[in-house]
């Protein structure tokens, strides 16, 4: 929490191929995007939310070993 909010990555390009992306790039953008919150909050996020909903297995493993929790929504309006 960050001043009374949730703070959680949403990768640094918010790219539609996110989940097209190896192993090595994704990872990339969820630690790129994990330094900048930490810079900027002090504080380390554990929270993942994939950006248009969309995740391969692949994110998943990554997410994992990065001990990331993934959330996403239940409703699309």
């Amino acid at each position: 929490f960050y001043d009374g909010h949730s703070i959680g990555n949403h990768s640094f390009s918010h790219s539609y191929f996110l989940p097209l992306f190896g192993i090595k790039k994704f990872q990339k953008e969820v630690l790129s995007t994990e330094k900048l919150i930490s810079k900027i909050t002090k504080k380390r996020t554990k929270i993942f939310r994939p950006p248009h909903g969309l995740l391969s297995f692949l994110m998943v493993l990554v997410l994992k070993k990065l001990n990331y929790k993934i959330v996403c929504w239940d409703i699309l309006v």
